[in-house]
C-alpha cells in the first residue's frame, strides 16, 4: 500500500518532536495525529510556542494531558474520579477541568514530597552518624616498651646491673697479671736467697 504523502509527513514530524515548536494552523485531526506522540515536556513546549504565535490549541491537547495524567499520577487520578458524599467529582465533567493545570499541580506537589522527604532523610542519616561515630572505640596509640630496647646504633643497651659486672670483670682481669709478676719476684727473691745459704762466700787468699 502507498503511504500518502500526509501519512508520510505525519511520520516525518513524529521523529523528530523535539524539534516540533509552533504548529501554527494545522488542521485539528492532522495535530492530534502528532501531538499524541509527544511526551509531557514536547506537549507542553508545543502548546506554548503555538500559544505564543497567536493560537490556542487547548481543546486538541486537552484530552492528551488528562492521559498523561492519568498514566503518570494513578492514585491522584482514581482520587479525583471518586465521587465525595452525595456530590459528583468536578472531573466528572472534563469540560471544567483543565487537565494541563491538573497535571502540573499534581507534578509540583510531587516534587515538594520528595524534596521534603530527601530532606528528613538526610537529616536522618547525619543524626544516625553522628550517633554511630559517638559509640565508636577511641583506639589509643600508645605502644609498650620492648624488653630489650636498643640504642640509635641498634645495639642491645646495657642495664646498671650488666654495666657493674662488666666493670668487675675488667678488675679482675687488670689484676691477674700484676699478680703473676708479684709471684715471679717473689720466686726470683726466694732463688737468690737459697744461693745465698747453699754458696759459701770465698776467701781472699785462695
Amino acid at each position: 500500500m502507498v503511504e500518502s504523502l500526509r501519512e508520510l509527513a505525519i511520520r516525518t514530524i513524529v521523529a523528530n518532536l523535539d524539534a516540533l515548536g509552533d504548529i501554527g494552523y494545522t488542521d485539528p485531526e492532522t495535530a492530534f495525529e502528532i501531538l499524541k506522540h509527544c511526551n509531557v515536556q514536547q506537549l507542553r513546549d508545543v502548546e506554548d510556542d503555538t500559544f505564543d504565535g497567536g493560537r490556542n490549541i487547548n481543546d486538541i491537547t486537552h484530552p492528551l494531558w488528562k492521559r498523561h495524567f492519568e498514566r503518570d499520577f494513578r492514585r491522584e487520578a482514581q482520587a479525583l474520579q471518586q465521587p465525595q458524599g452525595n456530590k459528583t467529582s468536578a472531573a466528572s465533567n472534563d469540560g471544567d477541568v483543565d487537565w494541563r493545570q491538573v497535571y502540573e499541580a499534581a507534578e509540583q506537589m510531587r516534587q515538594e514530597k520528595l524534596a521534603k522527604s530527601g530532606s528528613m532523610l538526610r537529616a536522618k542519616y547525619s543524626s544516625h552518624n553522628a550517633k554511630r561515630e559517638g559509640r565508636q572505640i577511641q583506639v589509643c596509640d600508645f605502644q609498650p616498651p620492648n624488653k630489650r630496647s636498643r640504642t640509635a646504633a641498634g645495639k642491645p643497651a646495657t642495664s646498671a646491673r650488666d654495666r657493674l659486672m662488666k666493670s668487675m670483670k675488667l678488675t679482675v682481669a687488670d689484676m691477674k697479671p700484676a699478680s703473676a709478676y708479684n709471684t715471679i719476684q717473689a720466686q726470683a727473691a726466694t732463688k737468690r736467697r737459697l744461693t745465698a745459704v747453699i754458696r759459701p762466700p770465698r776467701c781472699g787468699g785462695s
